[in-house]
């Protein structure tokens, strides 16, 4: 049986009009754990919904939450300096965050956070305990 042109061309145009949907599917977004000097492991997002995904399937993983916002829109924000040091005044991590959410292990102790953001600064105190975590957010107005 031979087939015919007008059919073939039909299948072929079928066929390609697939092609787009397969290549725009994308692989899951994989989030690389990073290491600061101090041996504090941690990671952060940009400000994707993928990435953000990424982050929310992992954060059981980590036992300090940072997320940067602002108050009333809460549009999240990126490029956000973070320092995080230990009541002796040693520097754990120091990172400039690629989005609204950075995780990290940090080991039990009490510690003094500080987010900069647009000039603005903001200093918070937390205690990390055996088998808890600590969140924060961070909200920095529009200027």
């Amino acid at each position: 049986m031979k087939i015919k042109p007008v059919f073939f061309s039909a299948l072929l145009g079928a066929a390609l009009l697939t092609l787009p949907g397969i290549s725009s599917a994308q692989d899951p977004v994989e989030i690389t754990p990073q290491r600061s000097p101090a041996g504090i492991e941690y990671v952060m997002s940009s400000v994707g919904e993928d990435q953000q995904n990424a982050m929310a399937a992992i954060r059981k993983d980590y036992n300090f939450h940072l997320t940067f916002a602002r108050p009333k829109s809460g549009e999240f924000l990126a490029d956000v300096k973070v320092t995080v040091e230990t009541v002796k005044k040693e520097k754990v991590l120091e990172v400039v965050s690629e989005g609204p959410y950075l995780f990290a292990k940090l080991p039990a102790g009490t510690y003094k956070v500080t987010a900069e953001f647009e000039g603005k600064s903001q200093t918070k105190t937390t205690t990390i305990r055996k088998n808890r975590s600590s969140d924060l957010v961070y909200y920095f107005a529009e200027q």
